[in-house]
């Protein structure tokens, strides 16, 4: 496969999990359209890199690898104060 079409399978892929977010591989293959042997060399690739991260189910799942929003900051956000037990004599 010519680097031009495996680079826009990798984007292809990665456009599709980033709309679903967290998928199976079957699911994602067919939402994709692709045979076996080409999503499963784009999802090689994308693994090896650590732009996609596998995850658990029957045929296997995947999402991408970064954080969909950054979490907030809790500098100068006031804290709640933590309830201790009392002990009873």
């Amino acid at each position: 496969m010519p680097k031009q079409n495996f680079e826009s399978d990798k984007n292809a892929f990665l456009a599709a999990l980033r709309d679903i977010g967290s998928a199976g591989n079957g699911a994602l293959r067919s939402a994709l359209g692709w045979a076996e042997s080409r999503y499963w060399k784009a999802h090689a690739a994308l693994f090896e890199s650590g732009e996609i991260k596998k995850g658990r189910g029957r045929g296997g799942s995947v999402s991408t690898s970064h954080a969909r929003a950054p979490k907030r900051s809790t500098i100068g956000a006031k804290q709640k104060p933590v309830k201790r037990a009392v002990k009873r004599r």
